[in-house]
């Protein structure tokens, strides 16, 4: 070998060791390289990172950090490592975490509200981890179809998470700060066709680098080590999974294009096409028992709100039985009251007077005295009817005697 051709083999060397350090220095290094990218749009998507607010567009490139949010009417799906998809429903702002490489990848979706699909259709290396993380719960994945939602009161700071899984398995975490302030966390495993909901109020939330914290490492920010306790000990309580109806029907368009979009892929076996369709099946099966338990559970709870609680039936009570004697006379007439007689009795048709009290208590003395004199004058013209009537009584009954013995003389 010439010493021309040593200068040429030595000069190619040196320029293919330039291109790799240049490749090195622009994407940060090997580890730090991540394909992430906007894969569809529709509608106002802004795009945070380093104080700046983009509008992002079909193809955009995402960097590790970057805050998405998904304007009103509108959705986003990203697409990582060529694998791993992400579908953003209106209203929806996430944080994406995404370092290390495709095949040593580290990624961290938190999702501060709204509702998201994740796909991860390869499963991860023993080196990757992939984590969807919410005010309140964190979820780590592998190889799987999730469905996340996170509803907010902006006035009481109330979270409630919703989690469930369309294919796969995963391991949640609810985690919540005690009365005392200490942080624990309670996990759960979730298959195919299960989901749960956790709520917390404000007070026992942590932060979303403290919620990222505990995702990654276990331990807070402090480093300090997040203990997993029982439901019981937690006083925690998982209930149903619940979504919007309009997010689900969005997902099930979803998952039935990509399949068929799958399907048509040129170079497919008849049994590559029969796996694709057996699986959106098993994938369809998972989601209409979500989609079913979601759909009564936001029933039941609506069911609740709405519906007047029954009036008791109030059962009247009966009249009180007065004795009357049927010789009384009730009939009266009232007297008018006027400036002449308000001072004046009211008379009976018996004779009884009835007094008005008016005036000074004094006077109330006298006239309730003269109303019992009256009474006891009612009340001895009451016996003295009475012994009238007897006296009649016996008459009639002497001259029915009468007669009946000068019948007996006629005959």
């Amino acid at each position: 070998m010439n010493k021309k051709a040593l200068i040429i083999g030595g000069s190619a060397l040196a320029i293919v060791a330039i291109v790799v350090a240049l490749i090195f220095i622009f994407t940060g290094g090997e580890d730090a390289y991540r394909s992430i990218k906007v894969f569809e749009i529709d509608g106002s998507c802004k795009v945070e990172r380093d104080g700046d607010s983009l509008d992002a567009f079909k193809n955009m490139a995402l960097s590790s950090g970057d805050s998405l949010t998904v304007g009103e009417g509108s959705f986003a799906r990203l697409k990582l490592d060529d694998d791993k998809y992400v579908y953003l429903e209106a209203n929806t702002k996430i944080n994406l975490t995404a370092t290390g490489t495709a095949n040593d990848s580290k990624t961290m979706v938190y999702i501060e509200r709204g509702s998201m699909l994740t796909e991860v259709k390869k499963k991860l290396s023993a080196t990757s981890s992939y984590d969807i993380v919410t005010p309140n719960t964190t979820m780590s994945i592998r190889g799987t179809k999730t469905l996340t939602q996170v509803l907010e009161d902006t006035v009481t700071g109330h979270v409630q998470t919703s989690n469930a899984v369309l294919e796969g398995q995963v391991k949640i975490k609810a985690v919540k700060v005690k009365a005392d302030g200490t942080v624990v966390s309670v996990e759960k495993d979730l298959g195919a066709g299960e989901g749960n909901a956790f709520s917390s109020n404000k007070e026992e939330l942590v932060s979303q680098e403290e919620m990222k914290s505990i995702a990654d490492t276990g331990a807070s920010v402090s480093g300090i080590k997040v203990e997993i306790v029982s439901e019981e000990d937690a006083d925690v309580i998982f209930d149903v999974a619940t979504f919007e109806a309009s997010f689900l029907e969005n997902v099930k368009s979803i998952l039935v294009a990509d399949a068929q979009a799958e399907t048509g892929e040129e170079g497919l076996s008849q049994e590559q096409i029969d796996a694709i369709n057996a699986q959106l099946g098993e994938v369809l099966e998972s989601f209409d028992v979500i989609s079913t338990e979601s759909q009564n559970a936001i029933d039941a709870a609506t069911s609740g709100e709405t519906e007047p609680e029954p009036t008791p039936e109030v059962t009247p009570e009966p009249d009180p039985v007065i004795a009357v004697d049927p010789d009384w006379n009730w009939e009266y007439t009232p007297a008018t009251e006027t400036d002449e007689t308000q001072n004046e009795g009211t008379t009976l048709i018996d004779g009884d007077t009835n007094l008005l009290v008016i005036g000074d208590a004094d006077d109330e003395t006298d006239d309730s005295e003269e109303q019992g004199d009256g009474a006891d004058e009612a009340g001895a013209q009451y016996d003295d009817n009475d012994d009238v009537a007897d006296e009649e009584g016996e008459s009639d009954e002497a001259d029915e005697t009468d007669e009946s013995d000068e019948t007996g003389e006629e005959d």
